[in-house]
C-alpha cells in the first residue's frame, strides 16, 4: 500500500468521525438528512477529485493532495445547517470560509506542511465562489480540480432528485417557487454564457438555469465527458417546466458542448 493511500486513510477516519458529531446528536428529521447527503456528498468529491487528478495523470503527492481538497471542501456544510437549518450562504454566511476556519480550528491537517495545508484551504475556500477569488499559483490547480469535482456531483444530486415525486426539500431548491418562468436577466446572462448569481434568482427554474449554466465553466475535459455520460444535463433540463424556455437552454448547451 502507498505511502498517499495510508494517508487518505487516515483523512477519511478524521472526516468521518467529525461528521458523524454532528449526526449523532438529538436532531430532526430534515437536519439529519441534509446533514447525511453533505457527508455523502463530500466522499464521492473526494473520488471525483480523484480521478480528474488521475486524468490529469497528477504524481502521488498531488494526487494526495486533490483527494484532501476534495475530502473537506464542504466541511462547513455540518456546522452551517446545523446552526442555520439552511444551506444558503446569503442568509447565514459562506460555507467555504467557514470551511477554511473549521480545519484551522480543529488542526485536521496540522500533521501536513504548510505548503500544502495552505493549497487546502485555498481550495476550500475558492470551491463554491461564482469565481475563484485566490488565485495562487501553487493552489490554483487544486482550486479548478475541486470546483469541478464538485460540480459533478451536485448535478448527480440534483438531476436525482428533480426527476423524482414526493416530498420536497426546500434546501435543495433554495427555498425558491417553482413559478414556470425564467427570469430575464437570468435568461440574459445564459445566452451570452455568464454565471449566476444566486442574488439574481427569483424561481426555481432560474436556480435550475444557474447550475445549468455550470457546463460553461468546467475546467477539465473530464469533467465535462462525465456529466455528458451520465445523462444529468437532460434530466435537468427536462424538469424546467417554462418549455420554450427550456429549449433555449437546450440549444445553447449542446451547440457550446459540441463547439
Amino acid at each position: 500500500m502507498s505511502y498517499p493511500k495510508l494517508k487518505i486513510d487516515n483523512y477519511l477516519k478524521i472526516f468521518k468521525d467529525y461528521t458523524e458529531t454532528f449526526l449523532s446528536k438529538d436532531i430532526d428529521d430534515n437536519t439529519k438528512t441534509n446533514l447525511k447527503l453533505k457527508q455523502d456528498h463530500s466522499l464521492r468529491v473526494f473520488k471525483n477529485a480523484e480521478a480528474i487528478a488521475k486524468s490529469l495523470n497528477l504524481d502521488d503527492k498531488n494526487l494526495f493532495i486533490a483527494q484532501l481538497c476534495g475530502l473537506f471542501h464542504d466541511i462547513g456544510r455540518f456546522e452551517q445547517f446545523t446552526k442555520y437549518k439552511t444551506f444558503k450562504d446569503e442568509v447565514s454566511l459562506y460555507h467555504g470560509a467557514l470551511g477554511e476556519k473549521i480545519l484551522r480550528k480543529e488542526k485536521f491537517i496540522e500533521a501536513e506542511s504548510l505548503d500544502i495545508q495552505n493549497i487546502v484551504y485555498d481550495a476550500v475556500y475558492n470551491h463554491g465562489l461564482i469565481a475563484i477569488e485566490r488565485e495562487n499559483p501553487s493552489s490554483l490547480l487544486f482550486s479548478k480540480i475541486t470546483r469541478d469535482a464538485d460540480k459533478i456531483d451536485i448535478f448527480r444530486i440534483v438531476a436525482k432528485y428533480y426527476r423524482k415525486s414526493g416530498p420536497r426539500n426546500i434546501a435543495l431548491e433554495y427555498g425558491l417557487k417553482n413559478t414556470p418562468t425564467i427570469s430575464d436577466v437570468v435568461m440574459a446572462k445564459f445566452k451570452t454564457q455568464e454565471l449566476i448569481n444566486k442574488d439574481e434568482l427569483q424561481t426555481l427554474n432560474d436556480f435550475k438555469t444557474m447550475q445549468l449554466a455550470w457546463i460553461f465553466d468546467l475546467n477539465f475535459p473530464f469533467t465535462k465527458e462525465k456529466i455528458i455520460e451520465q445523462g444529468h444535463l437532460n434530466i435537468v433540463l427536462d424538469s424546467i417546466n417554462a418549455p420554450e424556455q427550456g429549449e433555449i437552454l437546450r440549444k445553447l448547451i449542446f451547440a457550446s458542448i459540441n463547439n
